[in-house]
């Protein structure tokens, strides 16, 4: 996004770096997280009708993706203070690539794109302590591979020390992946012709994936001073290439 701006030139020492150090705050409403991934397990339930995905995805393969979400998406279980759920809208996205295959949630149905993020729930393996869990899964997907039908994409993060968060908010920072105990991908597809509009009938193919990065997409900052001296006392005319909101912008200076 492109602002132009006037500034008085006293403030030309300020801009620089607020805006260098800006995109490493939470102001950002809309968050791309990229993910990275290894590829741990192709499994096959049934090679009948023919595996589509023969010979293209193997264990060891990289995974890259992203996700986007709005941190302003609304929790539509307000009264759990365990466990949030956000009901996820344009312009979220989960986008995966491996072996050449791309996979992402289809833009045209976010019916069942939700995040959930659960802090301090009672671990059933101890229940002297308590579990963390931070799940975004997405059922209604599309491939660029015309021969796969893509039933599931989730991407599953568990902690059962209940030490990987302290609240279930969503909020502009990405989960720290060092911090989860358990780093699931998991990918289910099928044959085109197994697929029934809702779920994959028979011969489910499945990705499953250790995450290994997650890290947030910092939005570029750059500008340019239109002025060609900029003269002392004159005013100074940014064009800033940013998520920054004006208002925010002018706060910081004042």
């Amino acid at each position: 996004m492109i602002k132009t701006i006037l500034l008085p030139y006293r403030y030309i020492a300020l801009i620089l770096p607020i805006l260098l150090i800006y995109p490493h705050t939470a102001f950002a409403e809309i968050v791309t997280v990229n993910i990275e991934a290894i590829v741990d397990e192709v499994d096959i339930i049934s090679d009948i009708p023919p595996n589509p995905l023969k010979g293209k995805i193997f264990p060891g393969d990289s995974i890259v993706g992203s996700y986007t979400y709005d941190t302003l998406t609304e929790d539509i279980r307000p009264l759990d203070n365990i466990r949030n759920t956000y009901k996820l809208t344009k312009p979220a996205n989960i986008k995966i690539e491996v072996g050449g295959i791309k996979f992402q949630n289809d833009q045209n149905n976010f019916d069942e794109f939700t995040l959930h993020i659960q802090n301090d729930d009672i671990n059933p393996l101890a229940p002297q302590r308590r579990r963390d869990s931070y799940i975004l899964e997405s059922r209604n997907n599309i491939s660029d591979f015309q021969e796969i039908a893509v039933e599931h994409i989730s991407l599953e993060l568990y902690d059962n020390t209940g030490d990987a968060i302290s609240t279930p908010d969503l909020t502009a920072n990405p989960p720290n992946v060092k911090d989860w105990r358990d780093r699931q991908l998991d990918i289910r597809v099928c044959s085109i012709t197994e697929f029934d509009e809702i779920s994959c009938s028979n011969n489910q193919i499945r990705i499953f994936a250790t995450v290994t990065n997650i890290e947030k997409d910092i939005p570029e900052v750059d500008f340019t001073i239109s002025k060609e001296d900029a003269l002392v006392g004159e005013d100074v005319t940014f064009n800033i290439v940013t998520d920054i909101p004006d208002n925010e912008i002018m706060a910081l200076l004042i």
